[in-house]
């Protein structure tokens, strides 16, 4: 993907995802925990979501086409490697991907 930010679809509707190789994810992380913090306090958080799920196989709208329309097949599940997620060509803040 060549844009700034990727957008997917979840539960909650439209969603954009953190680069998670981004030297200040951490920062990132950090201001949004102590932002929910100050409106309710918590003595723990349970961060589920470690994989990036997306309700559309790949990309989800044709302004953000897969550039390399890969088709990987992952052999466990026979199923396309875009299935449920983000495109595996998207790219990283450093163009990793």
């Amino acid at each position: 993907m060549d844009g700034e930010q990727l957008e997917g679809r979840v539960w909650a509707g439209k969603s954009v995802y953190p680069d998670l190789l981004h030297p200040n994810i951490s920062y990132f992380y950090d201001t949004m925990v102590d932002q929910f913090y100050s409106h309710l306090e918590i003595d723990g958080l349970w961060l589920d979501m470690n994989e990036f799920t997306n309700f559309c196989n790949g990309v989800c709208d044709s302004d953000q086409m897969d550039p390399f329309n890969t088709n990987l097949i992952y052999v466990p599940g026979k199923r396309d490697m875009n299935t449920m997620t983000i495109p595996i060509s998207t790219r990283h803040w450093n163009g990793d991907q």
